[in-house]
């Protein structure tokens, strides 16, 4: 964009604008607030990459913190399946959804 700017300057000044007329001092007003408009712009831009590069740091801060939390919850859950799959359903009753609505405690067996 400044290059841009820059070359409209040169334009400018090659075309002999004569900047004490009313077009003239609009023209050069314009040029003035592009060039901060740019620069502005490239001020953004630069703290928009700062910032992009401190959310990447924290994004991999926090999967090293999960996957270290985490990692006790899923040794819990493999202790849990190994435990659910020694366990013996043959003597217990199976039972779907709907059958559950009509068990009251007195009609239990088990």
């Amino acid at each position: 964009m400044l290059e841009h700017i820059s070359y409209m300057k040169g334009l400018a000044e090659g075309l002999d604008i004569d900047y004490t007329t009313k077009e003239g001092k609009l023209l050069k007003e314009i040029m003035h607030v592009l060039e901060d408009v740019s620069y502005e712009i490239k001020q953004l831009q630069s703290v928009s990459d700062e910032l992009e590069d401190y959310v990447i740091a924290i994004d991999e801060d926090l999967q090293t913190l999960e996957l270290d939390y985490y990692e006790n919850d899923m040794e819990n859950l493999d202790e849990l399946d190994d435990i659910v799959d020694d366990y013996d359903y043959d003597d217990q009753p199976i039972f779907l959804e709907e059958d559950l609505d009509h068990i009251t405690y007195e009609d239990e067996h088990f």
